[in-house]
């Protein structure tokens, strides 16, 4: 991708706080776009529009759970090779089970994980040095 280039990243979140503190994590950094999903029938919505190269995804979220959000997304022809971050409080086997099967890159728990911890992982994954 070219220098000037700019990665699309979507975040699906429904907290304020964590939008706010991830979103200034990443834009600082200068090297995506980020849209933003306050639960997974948006978060859909702007995939199909703009296919971002990496997704964010909380999993509890109303209207859609992330999960969910996430196996919508694998069924698209054009999601089945996206970039996938799971970004969650939760621990439960069943999540993290969940994740393994819709093949997602990274299970971040929120409370044990700095902001800049994820923009360093989204970069590595991204391919970005």
């Amino acid at each position: 991708m070219a220098e000037s280039t700019k990665y699309k990243i979507l975040l699906a979140e429904d907290d304020d706080f964590m939008i706010q503190l991830l979103s200034d994590a990443i834009i600082k950094e200068g090297f995506a776009e980020l849209f933003v999903a306050k639960n997974g029938e948006e978060a859909l919505a702007v995939f199909k529009k703009e296919h971002p190269a990496l997704l964010l995804v909380d999993i509890l979220m109303p209207v859609k759970n992330g999960i969910e959000f996430v196996g919508d997304v694998r069924a698209l022809p054009e999601g089945k090779d996206t970039i996938v971050i799971i970004l969650s409080n939760l621990s439960d086997p069943h999540h993290t089970e969940d994740a393994e099967r819709l093949k997602v890159a990274r299970y971040f728990i929120k409370a044990n994980t700095l902001p800049g911890e994820i923009v360093t992982e989204i970069k590595k994954l991204l391919g970005i040095s």
